[in-house]
């Protein structure tokens, strides 16, 4: 009997300690899995002022791309581990060991990746963990079905309202600390968006204005040779009168060449109106109203877009992965300790 006894602690022993491995990798996947999330969202090269402007089309293509997916995906991978870890364990561990990971894996990658703009982001996003984990294990309590994919998205959902709000405060410093050059682009970022830069505008009128300006001298002539005196002349054989035919033609004939439009763009263009864009945008009304507040208008529609990414596809795709990640037997500690029960 004492021999038995014996035995049942040293398996327990075992299990125990097979537990506490898994908690430790739990807590390297973690770390290596923010180290890859801050390596993909730098190849989105997607960046700060990408949000501080009304030109969203630089910001959208880079949503648009294959890393902005893979970012999506292993930034849920990573709530998802954070939130199995945290389960796990008791307070405060639940908060010390993934919390610890998690803001180790991130200053990793800030440092590698060159983001340490946004340590700020990640030091506030770590009450996110503890928020996260206790409202976990409260909808596991509530819901009847599907309890690990909807008690996974609801505590991922958590971490990410803490992670935008500390985004949004991060752009919100930037963008006040900015606000006056955000105010003087903000008609440069409307016609990069309405015509595709800034030049362009004085262009399109300076094409027009030389084709206007062609077309007049075309007409000219076309005029001086319909008049019955220069028809007249034509019939003479005089030296004056074919002189002044021969270069009638010459210059009919000129004003057709594009070299001659070139030559007219090239002396128009050496006084050019290159804010005659901006001019025209700054008379619009509400133009104002915009520029003085464009550094909170672009934190606002910062805030939705960040919003809107956050609910409908990163909680979602977390709550997916943390259903995965307890459906692999064998996976988490918490399957090892109740093996143990039937030997007690």
């Amino acid at each position: 009997m004492p021999k038995r006894k014996l035995k049942i602690k040293k398996k327990t022993s075992f299990i125990l300690m097979n537990s506490d491995l898994k908690i430790g990798a739990l807590a390297l996947l973690i770390v290596i899995f923010c180290i890859i999330t801050g390596m993909l969202f730098s190849a989105t090269k997607i960046t700060t002022q990408m949000f501080l402007t009304i030109n969203f089309i630089p910001l959208m293509q880079a949503m648009m791309s294959l890393n902005f997916v893979y970012f999506i995906l292993s930034g849920a991978i990573t709530i998802a581990l954070l939130l199995v870890c945290g389960k796990e364990l008791i307070k405060p561990l639940n908060f010390i060991v993934p919390g610890g990971a998690f803001l180790v894996g991130a200053i990793i990658a800030l440092l590698l990746f060159n983001l340490a703009e946004y340590l700020f982001v990640i030091i506030i996003s770590l009450i996110g963990v503890p928020l996260s984990v206790s409202y976990l294990s409260k909808r596991e309590e509530e819901v009847k079905y599907m309890k690990k994919f909807r008690s996974g998205a609801s505590g991922a959902g958590r971490f990410l309202i803490i992670f935008g709000i500390a985004f949004i405060l991060y752009l919100a410093m930037v963008s006040y600390s900015t606000r006056d050059t955000l105010e003087k682009n903000v008609a440069t970022d409307i016609l990069e968006v309405s015509i595709g830069n800034q030049d362009t505008l004085a262009k399109q009128i300076q094409d027009q204005f030389v084709g206007m300006l062609v077309s007049g001298q075309q007409a000219t002539v076309q005029g001086i040779k319909s008049t019955p005196a220069y028809l007249t002349l034509e019939k003479k054989t005089d030296v004056d009168s074919l002189s002044f035919v021969a270069t009638m033609e010459a210059i009919e004939t000129q004003f057709k060449t594009d070299a001659y439009k070139k030559q007219l763009n090239d002396q128009i263009s050496l006084n050019p109106q290159t804010n005659l864009g901006e001019t025209i945008i700054e008379q619009i009304p509400a133009i104002g109203f915009f520029k003085k507040y464009a550094w909170l208008l672009y934190i606002m529609t910062s805030f939705f877009l960040v919003t809107f990414i956050s609910e409908v596809l990163v909680k979602n795709f977390a709550g997916l992965f943390y259903y995965i990640l307890y459906s692999i037997e064998g996976f988490t500690p918490t399957k090892q300790k109740t093996e143990q029960n039937p030997n007690n």
